[in-house]
């Protein structure tokens, strides 16, 4: 008995101390973590992580070039909400099912998103490795949300903040969840995780 608890011991010490040492310096992402507020826009923003900077050029990260919408492109992947439901910018409910883009799997089922300093929030089904990512939609400036979102018929399922470019950290992914009931979106159907990996 007292020969198993010294062990259980052992082993959990040496479990803390792993845990406690720290990461080795190439996984840690070279960037400054946060950026301030744009203008007058009051949410705090996050910075790509810099070893995607140049990614719009083919490559220059990727083998592809990564769109980079401009400011007029990106208004086409903006949201709004009316009566609690996520509206598209032609004004219709955003529903996966009518997703703009399908791979050998079919219809996309998680639409990637961000939000920016504004609390703007855009976001598509779109997504291709290397051509449409996070970035896109800000053309690789800082956001103060990203991640990937499941709505149908307009009700939001899921929200999560996985976003490899940005990896957002549970404090600035969540600001689109204050953003989004200043809106009023309904968010009684949502399983809501923001809980990052990242922090």
């Amino acid at each position: 008995m007292a020969m198993h608890f010294i062990t259980s011991m052992f082993t959990l010490t040496a479990l803390c101390v792993v845990t406690l040492l720290p990461a080795p310096a190439e996984s840690i992402p070279l960037r400054k973590p946060f950026g301030p507020p744009q203008g007058e826009c009051g949410y705090q923003t996050v910075r790509m992580l810099t070893k995607y900077e140049g990614e719009e050029v083919a490559g220059g990260y990727y083998v592809t070039a990564v769109k980079h919408y401009d400011a007029v492109k990106r208004e086409a992947y903006r949201i709004s909400i009316e009566d609690g439901l996520f509206i598209d910018a032609h004004g219709l409910p955003v529903d996966w099912k009518r997703s703009e883009y399908t791979d050998e799997y079919g219809a996309a089922l998680l639409a990637l998103f961000v939000m920016d300093a504004c609390g703007r929030i855009y976001l598509s089904y779109h997504h291709e490795v290397g051509i449409v990512q996070h970035s896109s939609f800000l053309s690789g400036m800082p956001i103060a949300s990203g991640g990937e979102a499941l709505i149908v018929e307009g009700r939001l399922l899921l929200l999560n903040n996985s976003s490899g470019h940005y990896r957002p950290r549970t404090v600035i992914a969540s600001q689109v969840i204050h953003r989004l009931k200043a809106m009023g979106a309904d968010l009684s159907l949502a399983d809501i995780d923001m809980a990052s990996a990242f922090d």
